[in-house]
């Protein structure tokens, strides 16, 4: 009688991971930019095309499978086209990012008016190719990008990027319309905001009460997001886990916490308005609270944050004489941001550069 054989899924595993992470050096050219294409087609096709059911996501999967496709030729026939000491030589991988971009873009011909991610692209090639401003860098972008997005939040809400909007909403603690937002209908305009806030609290007990339901509601968001971290990495440290869960939902409970308080604090001391100016001058400080979090993670937040502040400003920008006659070359834009992340491909994470571009990476020090 036949027996029936048992699938090694300790083999299994090992076949895949070879097949999906595996070295890819040695593998013939026509494969390895196949292999390329393939992946950069699946990574949007599954999520978007296959989870969310959207026939529009199948142009951007192919558009991001040639970027993918066109980098890894160029890679292969670098020696024929780069000669070693010349400048094609020096800026090679600029090129090769910037003929992606340029394929990218030629496919997907929509991708350009999502100025979130224009201002995404854009904010990381800044950060690659400025210099560094000292440890403390990070908490400066922070506190002027805080500033300004909570200004719009309070202020001028169709600034903000919907998705932004409706996070800012939930981690508020008040859902718009709300009493925050009566604050603007008020004749004459309010002088304490704290009587909307907080109308049956004192200014530092509604701080505390705020800080602890602040850290319920960071729990549901970098539960699921530090778990998946940690189980992607190598270490795989419980205690690691444990210690970057808490630092997060310290950060984003106080940022909150300490937007509200600060506007208790400036009405209570200066007779001044609710209106943008005000709100600009004190929401910076719910900034430091970054400081709680660790470096690498640092400039994380504030390059996230500053994206959506850029954001913020250009759609504000648009409403103004200035943003009628002038158009943002987005396009042009993304090709000069992709060309510089290309160039310091070194400091790019492994699975972009490495996994989808089939670029040869190794470790480097911390920017």
């Amino acid at each position: 009688m036949a027996q029936s054989k048992s699938i090694d899924i300790e083999k299994l595993y090992g076949y895949l991971k070879k097949r999906l992470f595996g070295d890819e050096d040695d593998v013939p050219t026509p494969q390895f930019v196949a292999q390329g294409f393939c992946k950069g087609f699946l990574l949007w096709f599954i999520p978007i095309v296959l989870f969310r059911r959207s026939t529009q996501g199948l142009t951007r999967a192919l558009a991001l499978g040639t970027f993918a496709a066109v980098v890894r030729a160029q890679l292969r026939l670098k020696d024929k086209w780069a000669k070693p000491g010349t400048l094609l030589e020096k800026y090679s991988y600029a090129i090769m990012g910037f003929n992606g971009g340029a394929t990218f873009l030629l496919l997907d011909r929509d991708i350009h008016k999502n100025s979130v991610l224009v201002f995404w692209i854009l904010v990381r090639s800044l950060y690659n190719a400025l210099p560094s401003i000292g440890p403390y860098g990070p908490a400066i972008c922070m506190c002027l990008s805080a500033s300004q997005l909570l200004g719009s939040w309070i202020k001028a809400p169709q600034e903000l990027d919907q998705n932004y909007l409706g996070f800012l909403d939930w981690q508020s603690g008040v859902m718009r319309p709300d009493r925050i937002w009566a604050a603007k209908q008020t004749v004459p305009p309010v002088r304490r905001p704290c009587f909307l806030v907080h109308p049956n609290q004192s200014c530092e007990t509604h701080f505390v009460y705020f800080f602890i339901d602040g850290l319920f509601r960071a729990m549901r968001l970098y539960f699921p997001l530090h778990l998946m971290l940690t189980l992607m990495s190598k270490d795989k440290s419980i205690p690691q886990f444990l210690e970057n869960l808490l630092r997060s939902c310290v950060f984003l409970a106080g940022y909150c916490s300490m937007a509200w308080y600060s506007a208790c604090t400036v009405h209570r001391v200066l007779p001044i308005g609710v209106s943008r100016l005000s709100l600009m001058l004190h929401t910076w400080v719910a900034g430091l609270f970054i400081l709680c979090e660790r470096p690498r993670r640092q400039v994380e937040l504030a390059m996230y944050c500053s994206t959506y502040a850029l954001d913020s400003v250009y759609k504000f920008i648009r409403t103004t004489e200035l943003g009628k006659t002038f158009s943002l070359p987005r396009r042009l834009i993304m090709l000069c941001s992709l060309s510089i992340l290309s160039h310091y491909h070194m400091h790019q994470p492994h699975f972009v550069t490495r996994w989808l571009c089939g670029i040869p990476t190794q470790e480097v020090e911390e920017k």
